[in-house]
């Protein structure tokens, strides 16, 4: 109530979002308990906004999930924490990989995000460094929505220095 108290001194609009951005569409928010249609839609924009960021943020009790989780969770709550319309344009232009991630694909090929299609949060482009038994390969680039592939695993950078140690190891010894 103190922000909402305080932006009652200039920009009501923005109070009132302020306000309202942690109520939710089924009506289990706060801090009314104000439910769909009655939240305004700037309100349930900066709510996932909110949620969107307080899962890929470290917190003192936990450390920040990957942004595929946070969407992951948000796409499940279309229609029961927000109107579904307003998660899916946030989905739509948000990366669930975002550039530099290191990834496994289904086929076992590991690789680094280069981009993600606008619409295509879970399906980015990947450039190709290790095959699947983690030897070297010459790069190339997969857009992984045309070639019917998937992200099997995130993989960290401790991960991925594993993999091209093997790789070392595997050229060293031939």
């Amino acid at each position: 109530m103190y922000g909402r108290d305080m932006l009652c001194r200039g920009d009501q609009e923005a109070a009132l979002i302020a306000h309202g951005h942690h109520e939710r569409y089924n009506g289990q928010g706060y801090p009314e308990q104000i439910s769909h249609p009655g939240i305004k839609v700037f309100a349930q924009i900066v709510g996932v906004v909110d949620v969107f960021d307080a899962i890929t943020s470290d917190r003192c009790y936990r450390q920040a999930e990957h942004p595929v989780t946070a969407l992951e969770l948000l796409a499940g709550a279309g229609n029961w924490w927000f109107e579904a319309k307003i998660v899916n344009a946030f989905m739509e232009n948000m990366a669930a990989y975002p550039t530099g991630t290191f990834v496994q694909i289904n086929t076992g090929e590991i690789g680094i995000v280069t981009d993600t299609p606008k619409g295509q949060s879970f399906f980015p482009n990947v450039r190709v460094l290790l095959d699947a038994g983690y030897g070297k390969v010459t790069p190339y680039d997969l857009s992984i929505l045309h070639k019917g592939c998937w992200v099997n695993t995130i993989l960290e950078d401790s991960a991925v220095n594993k993999a091209l140690q093997e790789q070392a190891k595997l050229v060293g010894s031939s």
